[in-house]
């Protein structure tokens, strides 16, 4: 990873993206950023895992073959609602550098300002996602102001999407 003038460029693994968000294992939900155009747009990656738990905990709860849904989950499948934190972490990194302009090219952990995860628009779900995919998550900056931001935003399993919504960014200093 390194750091421009303005935010980390360039692919992340988990241990950079850990730098940059407050979030620790197993609440990290994006496992490489590989594109970022800091406070403009970002791509990142989630490997779904048969280990990962909630996923496991869905196949011993609800069996192996999948059928059925369970409040609007299918069974073995990954949580919808991680999608969206999913896109709300990817989200994160690009924001960071645009509301920590003008600071020391550094993670936070120092004074400076955190966006905050504080809503969402025109959030629609598709086809559940399974152990074994790999989920592409896109972000896009749309407007970012001193004390908030809206980001449109979309996770992809083989091309189809599978979550996509407006999400909107409040940013609380540290």
């Amino acid at each position: 990873m390194e750091f421009s003038g303005t935010g980390p460029t360039g692919p992340m693994d988990s241990r950079a993206i850990q730098q940059l968000l407050p979030h620790r294992p197993p609440f990290v939900w994006v496992d490489r950023i590989s594109e970022c155009e800091p406070g403009k747009r970002a791509r990142g990656i989630k490997l779904v895992s048969v280990n990962d738990p909630l996923v496991a905990g869905e196949l011993t709860s609800a069996g192996r073959d999948g059928g059925g849904e369970a409040g609007g989950e299918a069974a073995g499948s990954f949580p919808r609602m991680l999608l969206v934190e999913a896109i709300a972490q990817v989200a994160a990194v690009a924001l960071l550098p645009l509301v920590n302009e003008g600071e020391a090219d550094r993670p936070t952990g120092g004074p400076g300002v955190l966006p905050l995860f504080a809503g969402m628009e025109d959030v629609v779900f598709g086809p559940p996602v399974r152990a074994g995919d790999v989920i592409d998550i896109e972000v896009e900056v749309l407007q970012a102001r001193k004390s908030a931001a809206r980001v449109s935003g979309r996770c992809l399993v083989a091309g189809e999407v599978v979550a996509r919504g407006t999400f909107l960014f409040a940013f609380r200093r540290q």
